[in-house]
């Protein structure tokens, strides 16, 4: 399997959990970019009036950007 399927598959099992319902978070690590300051993304589903919407936490060494 290349990666293009992998990502490919990945996504979409990703979406069928969210629009069941049952997806609950993920976090992304080990950046390929060493030099970036970037150790994490952290994705997880919220309620916004009422759509149900992701949201991404972007976690550098000295910050989070939501």
């Amino acid at each position: 399997m290349t990666e293009k399927d992998q990502l490919f598959t990945f996504l979409l099992k990703t979406k069928e959990s969210f629009l069941k319902g049952k997806f609950i978070k993920i976090t992304i690590g080990k950046t390929r970019n060493k030099s970036s300051e970037l150790l994490n993304i952290y994705i997880r589903p919220v309620l916004v009036k009422t759509e149900n919407l992701l949201s991404f936490t972007f976690r550098y060494k000295n910050k989070d950007i939501t």
